[in-house]
């Protein structure tokens, strides 16, 4: 999510944080990673009803890296491929990077300058949150969908490329997946559709 930086701020981030960021100073974790992505179209959306499989990619797993600013060292994710489930009956197979700690989640997709069809990221945190997510250094424009524990669409919010604009979802949220903008309008997916996560994408404390 960056070419960067796509953050988020963590409930418990938000605590030890409040002095600075009265004194001006905010500090969000990233959505993203330093990997690079090749562009690629998205699949266009099967008629409501119909079950269709849009496989991921197995060739984009290993992301190659992106030129990273001076300073900025690498940080590694593991990729699982996802099933999404739509209230249409459809079956959707994504490929999503794991942001699971809190040095990859503060990471996320910074420096990303392409999504693959059908890749993305999945957030996963410790505990709910109603921590904001921001697009500061992240080339690409990201749309969110906050999910429930279950892995249900509670909603989904668009992510302005390089805006430092604070986006946060009014309920209380476990996972979040970023796509690129526009991708879960073209696959017809929204609120209630659910993302089968596996029992490995597990969030860890900071």
């Amino acid at each position: 999510m960056y070419g960067p930086s796509l953050w988020i701020l963590d409930t418990s981030l938000v605590r030890r944080l409040l002095p600075a960021a009265v004194a001006g100073a905010v500090l969000l974790a990233a959505c993203g990673d330093d990997g690079d992505r090749d562009a690629g179209p998205a699949a266009t959306p099967e008629p409501a009803g119909e079950s269709t499989a849009l496989a991921a990619s197995e060739d984009a797993a290993p992301l190659a890296e992106a030129a990273l600013p001076d300073g900025v060292k690498p940080v590694e994710f593991e990729s699982v491929t996802v099933p999404l489930q739509t209230r249409d009956g459809r079956s959707l197979t994504l490929l999503l990077e794991v942001a699971d700690t809190f040095e990859r989640r503060t990471r996320g997709l910074m420096f990303r300058t392409a999504l693959p069809p059908a890749s993305g990221m999945v957030f996963a945190f410790p505990e709910e949150t109603l921590g904001p997510f921001w697009a500061k250094d992240t080339p690409l424009s990201l749309d969110i969908a906050f999910l429930d524990e279950e892995g249900r669409i509670q909603s989904i919010l668009r992510l302005e490329r390089l805006s430092t604009e604070l986006i946060a979802p009014e309920e209380p949220y476990l996972y979040a997946v970023e796509m690129a903008a526009g991708w879960f309008a073209e696959q017809a997916v929204g609120p209630g559709d659910r993302f089968l996560l596996p029992s490995t994408v597990v969030g860890m404390p900071d």
